[in-house]
């Protein structure tokens, strides 16, 4: 089976919160996998869900990086940080688990391999205890590019911004 779209998640979804995509890594934790065709299927899934949650991040990211001075973009984008990220990250770690031992019971060929090889690295590598530090270094990154995005320097009569002075 050689699909390339899928509908597991809805295009309203709010992705932006764990209460609405906890769910979703549920279904697929849950979800039964008896072929390789169902295996296909389901690293599909899995990947549209996980991309929805990294868009609705950088959206906020960008929405708070955009106007830095919006305190509510800001907290959007650290709501994200401190109650999404640290709890998809547990349950991506069991996807993982879980996309290892499929891969295993049906093989798909080369054109999974670098996907396949980075997933056993991952299972190998995660540590529970490094999500809250994580966490706390992306709160940290976030109020440096606060500190970055409001510095301005007058030139030649103009108030600009450290971006527009690189050019």
């Amino acid at each position: 089976m050689t699909t390339t779209t899928s509908d597991f998640v809805p295009a309203d979804l709010d992705a932006g919160t764990w209460e609405g995509v906890e769910p979703y890594f549920e279904k697929l934790l849950a979800r039964g996998v008896e072929s390789a065709g169902e295996f296909e299927r389901w690293l599909l899934d899995r990947s549209e869900l996980e991309a929805a949650v990294s868009e609705a991040g950088a959206t906020r990211y960008i929405d708070m990086t955009c106007d830095t001075a919006d305190k509510g973009k800001e907290k959007a984008y650290l709501a994200f940080i401190e109650n999404v990220v640290p709890s998809v990250k547990p349950t991506a770690f069991k996807l993982d688990k879980r996309q290892h031992e499929l891969a295993q019971r049906f093989p798909l060929g080369d054109r999974y391999a670098v996907l396949f090889r980075d997933t056993a690295a991952d299972v190998e590598l995660f540590r529970e205890e490094n999500v809250p530090i994580q966490t706390e270094l992306s709160k940290l990154d976030q109020q440096y590019d606060s500190v970055c995005g409001a510095m301005t320097v007058e030139f030649e009569g103009e108030e600009k911004t450290l971006p527009q002075m690189g050019k």
